[in-house]
């Protein structure tokens, strides 16, 4: 039993020091963090050419392939 309670305290204490730890990496970006639109182009118009070329190569692949291909 005594074994038990200390096992069950040590591991208790072990999970929040984990949950601390995690809470101060924050390894996700927040809005405050870099503007990224700086830095990155805008996405091209639905009905630009581009955007049309590829979705039709999009759809010729979906077209043609197989379960051998993937």
């Amino acid at each position: 039993m005594r074994k038990t309670l200390v096992a069950l305290l040590l591991f208790t204490l072990g999970s929040t020091f984990a949950v601390q730890a995690a809470d101060e990496a924050k390894p996700f970006i927040t809005s405050q963090e870099p503007d990224l639109t700086k830095h990155l182009p805008a996405p091209l118009a639905d009905d630009s050419a581009q955007t049309k070329a590829e979705l039709k190569e999009l759809l010729e692949i979906q077209a043609t392939s197989s379960l051998t291909k993937i």
